[in-house]
């Protein structure tokens, strides 16, 4: 864990220079088991993240940049979890669950992808809600307003967790899964739109 917490101070102040981002909302982590969902545009998403708020915030990663020693030390140390993106990764899983069961804070992209399109957001999978309901982890949903660019003021909305209590003592399903991800899903479109309405240029000229 020494990684990540020296690679957070270090990334910190250069972080908010080269990506200045307003954060709209309270940054301050609950302790203990905790997801982060946010939509992805941009590589530099998760240390955006990680600098925004106020713990350390571990990621997946996809496999392929393991294969060499260095990296496979990094991103181990900085508790990066690998992922084969294609099919269902269950050793995966059973680490991203292990680590919140130890009280980690762990960043999800529910989009899947980095969107190409920043104005709206992708379809949200399953598999945030899925960690939430297996390990009862609170869900903190953020959203950024656009992608991240060197220099370019940006904002990032973070809302109050939403812990799924009323999905708990349900029998786990497929279908309990879904209901709880269009839950999550609403909430990050809307959020997404009061974002796009807070922030869009407004009209000083009079219309004839």
């Amino acid at each position: 864990m020494w990684l990540l917490h020296f690679a957070r101070v270090v990334a910190w102040i250069p972080m908010r220079i080269a990506y200045p981002t307003k954060v709209i909302g309270t940054a301050k982590l609950p302790k203990g088991k905790v997801i982060i969902a946010c939509n992805h545009t941009s590589l530099v998403d998760p240390l955006i993240l990680t600098t925004r708020t106020s713990r350390p915030v571990c990621f997946m990663a996809k496999k392929e940049i393991f294969q060499n020693s260095f990296n496979r030390w990094l991103f181990k140390n900085l508790h990066c979890i690998p992922v084969e993106r294609k099919g269902t990764d269950f050793a995966a899983m059973k680490s991203v669950l292990k680590a919140l069961k130890e009280g980690y804070a762990f960043g999800l992209f529910p989009e899947g992808t980095r969107a190409i399109d920043d104005t709206k957001l992708l379809e949200i999978k399953n598999g945030v809600c899925l960690f939430a309901l297996k390990s009862k982890a609170s869900v903190i949903p953020m959203v950024f307003l656009r992608k991240p660019k060197l220099f370019r003021m940006n904002y990032l909305m973070i809302e109050k967790p939403i812990d799924f209590a009323e999905f708990q003592d349900q029998r786990f399903s497929s279908e309990l899964v879904e209901s709880a991800t269009k839950v999550l899903e609403a909430k990050m479109i809307s959020m997404k739109e009061e974002l796009i309405k807070m922030k869009a240029p407004k009209n000083k000229g009079k219309t004839k």
